[in-house]
């Protein structure tokens, strides 16, 4: 049976939730049942886009002083957030930055690979940030495909940049 993520806007957990009307068969399975799940590939390599992409632009509006404080990547809703404090800017001029740093980085097609420090696993865009994160990725950005920033907005004191992003090889 087909599940759907839902997300607590209170404590960012994320959980699987049945489709309505549907229970499982003899209640909740019990400790050791197996259980078979399937992955959708196209939805996963989406997922992997949007959220490499938003670890790109995170990494590119970073040096710009602003100080990251929350993201998501669902498809439709990809965002980072950030804390400005009074900062003044141009989100016009940081939009067009934001991209040409997108475009470049994406035509370099730079590793995206994982590691780990303090018994963490991180991700590196070589050459541009190492963050701590459990995620999935594309192993280079030359994977990701219509990698655009839709919005550059402040909202209740918040830099909300919104972006797409595809994977060259969704359709597979």
């Amino acid at each position: 049976m087909e599940v759907t993520p839902c997300k607590d806007a209170a404590s960012g957990w994320v959980w699987l939730t049945l489709p309505a009307g549907t229970e499982w068969p003899a209640g909740q399975p019990a400790e050791g049942v197996e259980v078979h799940s399937r992955i959708d590939p196209g939805l996963r390599r989406l997922h992997a886009a949007l959220h490499t992409a938003g670890h790109l632009v995170d990494a590119l509006a970073r040096p710009h002083g602003f100080q990251h404080t929350g993201n998501s990547h669902f498809p439709g809703q990809a965002r980072i957030e950030y804390a400005v404090d009074g900062a003044e800017f141009d989100k016009d001029e940081l939009a067009a930055t934001l991209t040409t740093g997108l475009d470049k980085a994406i035509a370099e097609a730079l590793p995206v690979t994982a590691g780990e420090q303090d018994g963490r696993r991180t991700i590196t865009i070589e050459g541009l940030a190492t963050e701590f994160c459990g995620g999935t990725h594309v192993t280079d950005l030359g994977l990701l495909t219509d990698v655009a920033v839709r919005s550059v907005k402040v909202k209740s004191g918040r830099l909300r940049i919104g972006y797409t992003a595809e994977h060259a090889e969704s359709a597979i």
